[in-house]
């Protein structure tokens, strides 16, 4: 058989001598010498066949090497040979094997709310690989699985026989902070070049969007205030309300807040009653809302409440 990088592990060498013979049947391995042999591939075995014939056995470790080798031949000790001199063989040409590994495109995650969860897929495949296993390096963010079921940060796909046929890796985007996540996912192969797989993905934590500040029902004393959540954002609202003040331009959280809680309000808009105003004054307020994610307002409102008017009492 021609010689290759897959099949050195236990080939046969047959050294046919000629012009001289063997000193006897009893032959020492270490009197057979293996001459620009490619690293990792060594004599296991020297088996007498005949005065002039033997049988070499080659061991090989696995060891990668990409460049055939033209050269490969034996030397035979000279006190192997009753000629007493050491004899050379032909050469033999080793054709080495390219291990190659391929991934295929894997979607963008986009940007995410922090701690949930999205799943995309690619592909692995590979030839001419080593025995062992493909590695998947871990990367900050995601995980790996080859079930969608069982995730882990790093993963080892099987080899057969040399051979990955094309495997669907599933990627687990989780981001835990506001930041992007864009990096390579290395895999690689023993005795194959790593090759990147590229993922992009940001981790968001927006807060709810809320508008239009309203009021309606404006007494001498009271007024029903509102606004409207459009967007929650990436976490429940849980309170919603007014802030109001008698200071044109009022810094966002100051004034006087009137609000109502709850587990998660929805979208939409919503009023709060207020009460206890002064007469004949301009108040100015703006709508807030608030979540894990952070508290925001509207842009500021005005209203004006009712004057007492006075009370005539005939004389």
């Amino acid at each position: 058989n021609a010689l290759t990088e897959a099949n050195l592990t236990s080939e046969t060498l047959t050294v046919n001598l000629s012009n001289t013979t063997f000193v006897d049947n009893v032959l020492a391995k270490s009197n057979f010498t293996l001459n620009n042999a490619p690293p990792g591939v060594t004599v296991s075995d020297v088996q007498y066949s005949s005065s002039t014939s033997a049988t070499l056995k080659l061991a090989y470790d696995d060891t990668d090497f990409d460049t055939n080798v033209s050269n490969l031949s034996i030397t035979v000790a000279g006190t192997e040979l009753n000629s007493g001199a050491n004899l050379t063989t032909s050469s033999l040409p080793i054709t080495a094997l390219i291990e190659s590994l391929s991934v295929s495109t894997i979607t963008d995650f986009g940007s995410k709310c922090l701690n949930t969860e999205t799943t995309n897929t690619f592909t692995v495949s590979g030839s001419n690989l080593k025995q062992g296993s493909v590695n998947l390096a871990s990367l900050s963010g995601f995980t790996y699985s080859l079930n969608n079921t069982d995730f882990n940060t790093s993963i080892n796909i099987p080899t057969i026989a040399g051979t990955l046929a094309a495997t669907t890796v599933y990627v687990k985007f989780t981001p835990t902070l506001a930041q992007s996540y864009n990096g390579n996912i290395v895999v690689s192969g023993v005795g194959a070049p790593s090759v990147n797989r590229s993922v992009t993905g940001t981790g968001i934590n927006t807060p709810p969007t809320v508008i239009a500040p309203t009021s309606a029902s404006v007494t001498t004393s009271s007024a029903v205030l509102g606004g409207n959540i459009t967007v929650i954002g990436c976490t429940n609202v849980t309170e919603r309300g007014i802030y109001y003040s008698t200071t044109s331009g009022f810094a966002d959280g100051a004034g006087t807040k009137v609000s109502e809680t709850s587990a998660s309000f929805a979208t939409g808009t919503f009023t709060i009653n207020v009460s206890g105003l002064s007469s004949g004054t301009t108040y100015y307020y703006k709508a807030f809302a608030t979540s894990a994610s952070g508290t925001v307002y509207t842009s500021q409102g005005t209203f004006k409440t009712l004057k007492v008017e006075p009370t005539n009492h005939p004389t």
